[in-house]
């Protein structure tokens, strides 16, 4: 943004909510002209707009943040092109609007194929070459002119950042290996620093690119094994961080539900022949698994990628209602429109039981959030720790432990089956008290959780799953209101084994008050109002200056 001259974070704000905001217009466009309904295309956007892993997403002031919303005005000039793929201007224009992504993640700048694709698929047999060279010019030009001006500014021809073969090596390290691949940049600077090379150098990805090589020669079934994990992780899961259990299980619900449909929906277009339309559904999905798939992926990286089957799902809710048509006689225009309304009306309303399900829980969350938030930074320092990784014990349905002690931080070291409780704490609250809990470790075997239980241990209260490649850093903080009663639990996810964390930090502290629960739009305007209540532990939170 600096370099159009936009460094306020306000003004960058407005533009995302901006840009957001047609993109909702542009989905319902594409929706329509795919599912052909337009209470179909108002039920797509209505997933949009409530699925968690698009709305918080879209918050994150990052660069990929705003792929999705591109991504789908994207579909919307393809689909707008289809209707005219005669006129010259148009392909000029879809490449040059296209040009626009290389800028935010830098793996779009493949792009031109799929361009290339749909002028062959939509275009007039005498006019597909003219379209394809068209589109392609137009979406190099911006690209080129950057090329340019790069070496004009930097005195180097470079279009993306050097770190290309830098991904592809620790793309090696997303799946524990015995290799020495290892996903931390830290590491990779201090390695590059023991051989002479500067991080992010010619000479660094030079020495990437012969490691890279070296790994298929060497270790290709590693290789693959990588591979399969990100178009798994691409396909199969969202960016969603949140520390809510029931906001997880909800989102996992309605993911599963458009994954397991898009398969079939794309069977039905294939079936009808409707080419163009199949190839539009499985662009955002087919994209990320081609490019990132194949080097280096995190999962905020490819949000636009489930778009696939946000735009499957109208689609096979109208292949629902036309598939009486092939079983009855007397099947009419009609009696196709009571079906498709019978469809719509449902899904509808499991999306509106959805939405009041949701409103509940990510209402809590934004509480939380604007508690946080609205706190004097000075009063949450001077809060004391109420527990740290001493008051912790080591769970009794562990036998297999060892503990070290290190400048670093506690190592230990557990043999456990996933799920396990592996240490345990009573963290000393309240009814209505309000916790932040601070981690600080790195994963040196295995993934672990980290979680709040509810006063009778029979729910997650806030849980998150703390994983990575060997030696990733994983720190952060989580900030709830609990039960009386609430422990502080430490546990093995993912897969039976050995599980071995380094320890740099584990503490908490009651830091909000107890009892007051303001709308969270209040706290954001008046931090008075996080005031509310009484609370025992915090003599500072209540100090009014």
């Amino acid at each position: 943004m600096k370099i159009v001259g936009i460094d306020s974070l306000i003004i960058v704000r407005i533009i995302h909510s901006i840009v957001d905001a047609i993109a909702i217009f542009a989905l319902f466009f594409v929706a329509k002209n795919m599912a052909r309904s337009n209470i179909l295309a108002l039920f797509a956007c209505g997933i949009y707009a409530v699925s968690p892993w698009w709305a918080a997403g879209s918050t994150y002031l990052l660069a990929e943040s705003l792929l999705p919303a591109l991504f789908i005005l994207l579909l919307a000039a393809l689909v707008a092109i289809r209707e005219h793929p005669n006129q010259m201007h148009s392909w000029i224009a879809l490449g040059l609007f296209a040009a626009i992504l290389p800028f935010f993640r830098s793996e779009m700048v493949l792009l031109f194929i799929p361009l290339v694709v749909w002028a062959a698929l939509v275009s007039p047999a005498r006019k597909r070459l003219r379209s394809a060279v068209c589109v392609v010019l137009a979406f190099a030009t911006p690209l080129v002119a950057w090329v340019i001006r790069n070496y004009l500014v930097h005195g180097t021809f470079l279009l993306t950042p050097p770190v290309k073969w830098y991904a592809a090596w620790a793309g090696l390290g997303q799946v524990p290996n015995d290799y020495g691949y290892f996903v931390n940049d830290q590491l990779a600077q201090k390695l590059l620093s023991s051989k002479g090379m500067a991080y992010q150098s010619v000479q660094a990805e030079a020495y990437w690119k012969a490691e890279y090589i070296s790994a298929w020669l060497e270790h290709p079934v590693h290789v693959l094994q990588t591979i399969v994990f990100r178009v798994k992780l691409i396909l199969t899961s969202v960016d969603l961080k949140f520390g809510n259990p029931k906001l997880v299980e909800l989102t996992d619900y309605l993911f599963w539900a458009m994954l397991c449909t898009a398969p079939i929906a794309l069977f039905w277009l294939l079936w009808k022949r409707r080419w163009s339309d199949a190839f539009l559904v499985a662009l955002p999905a087919g994209y990320a698994v081609c490019s990132l798939g194949m080097l280096y992926v995190d999962q905020r990286y490819v949000r636009y990628a489930s778009l696939s089957y946000l735009i499957a799902f109208p689609i096979f809710l109208a292949a629902v209602a036309e598939l009486p048509s092939l079983f009855l006689n007397n099947w009419g225009p009609l009696q196709a429109r009571i079906s498709r309304a019978v469809v719509a009306t449902v899904a509808t309303g499991a999306l509106v039981a959805y939405s009041f399900i949701l409103f509940p829980i990510v209402r809590l969350l934004a509480l939380e959030a604007a508690f946080l938030d609205a706190r004097e930074s000075r009063s949450m320092e001077e809060l004391t720790w109420t527990g740290t990784l001493e008051d912790f014990s080591i769970h009794k349905s562990i036998p297999d432990v060892d503990v070290s002690e290190s400048s670093g931080g506690s190592t230990l070291a557990f043999k456990a089956k996933s799920g396990s409780y592996l240490l345990d704490a009573p963290m000393k609250t309240g009814s209505g008290d309000f916790v932040f809990v601070r981690y600080n470790l790195i994963l040196e075997e295995g993934s672990l959780g980290i979680g709040i239980l509810s006063g009778d241990k029979k729910r997650w209260l806030s849980f998150r799953l703390l994983s990575g490649a060997p030696g990733s850093v994983v720190e952060g903080s989580v900030f709830k209101k609990v039960e009386a009663g609430s422990r502080l639990v430490v546990t093995s996810e993912k897969s039976d084994g050995s599980y071995r964390a380094v320890f740099k930090d584990l503490r908490w502290k009651i830091a909000c008050p107890q009892g007051g629960a303001p709308e969270p739009l209040l706290l954001f305007f008046n931090k008075d109002f996080a005031a509310m209540g009484p609370c025992v532990h915090n003599p500072v939170e209540n100090q009014v200056e």
